[in-house]
């Protein structure tokens, strides 16, 4: 049994390559849709036009046609970013804001029943080490400069252009901003 040490350490070789790469293959599908995204318009730290979803101009697999949405590739090398947002009420089913990881992970959800009707939320997304968010803020901290911001509200009727147009000019008012320099 000569081969032993040699199967053993191609078993361990093997299974460490597979863990390897189920630890990198979220990333690597994350760039893919970022490039995807960038070659369409979409620039990093900018909060993209409400979007309307068709089955063959999907980007992402199995996006709802209901949501109205509008996201961001977030880059957080260059310091923290907000979201500020008013869910916009009698508009639309259900409103929220989510953060991913660059590596695919749910950071934060946040939907318009946890909001206050008639207020605002901000959203201070930021990297460990970089200015914490104040008391009326919600604080994500990413574990690496990259990530995603995805608004998803429910319309009512797609087929009402009226009402459509509506939520796209309330969800423009949404922002995405740098966070000053402190002092």
């Amino acid at each position: 049994m000569r081969l032993a040490p040699f199967a053993a350490a191609g078993l361990i070789g093997a299974a460490a390559g597979w863990l390897l790469a189920i630890e990198r293959i979220p990333y690597l599908m994350t760039d893919t849709l970022f490039e995807r995204m960038e070659a369409s318009g979409a620039r990093p730290n900018v909060l993209g036009k409400a979007v309307m979803r068709y089955a063959k101009g999907n980007i992402v697999p199995m996006a709802n046609a209901d949501i109205l949405a509008r996201s961001a590739i977030l880059d957080l090398s260059n310091g923290p970013l907000e979201f500020t947002a008013t869910p916009p009420r009698g508009l639309v089913d259900y409103w929220s804001v989510s953060v991913f990881a660059h590596n695919t992970d749910t950071l934060f959800v946040l939907n318009d029943t946890q909001v206050p009707e008639g207020e605002g939320v901000t959203v201070r997304l930021r990297l460990a080490g970089q200015p914490a968010a104040g008391p009326d803020v919600h604080d994500v901290v990413l574990p690496s400069a990259r990530g995603f911001l995805l608004v998803r509200p429910t319309m009512p009727d797609r087929e009402n252009p009226e009402a459509v147009a509506a939520l796209a000019d309330a969800l423009a008012e949404h922002r995405l901003a740098r966070v000053a320099a402190q002092p």
